[in-house]
């Protein structure tokens, strides 16, 4: 119990202390980039979780969006 609370303490506290000094905008494509590298992570985590040509498809779309949100934001 002891790991887990410091984890999640240090976690959240180190999170929410980055997010206090980027712009909201850098905050929310950070935010936006953790579904991506979780999904991306399950596939060398997790032995059935296979990375077919359709999910790397749709993680480089995602990835792309996030670029794309970027450069129109922060020229």
């Amino acid at each position: 119990m002891l790991i887990g609370f410091l984890s999640s303490c240090c976690l959240y506290g180190l999170f929410f202390w980055g997010m206090s000094r980027v712009s909201a905008t850098s905050g929310a494509i950070a935010d936006g980039a953790n579904p991506i590298l979780a999904s991306l992570m399950a596939h060398f985590l997790l032995h059935d979780d296979k990375l077919t040509r359709r999910k790397l498809w749709a993680l480089g779309l995602a990835f792309a969006g996030l670029c794309v949100i970027a450069l129109v934001r922060h020229p």
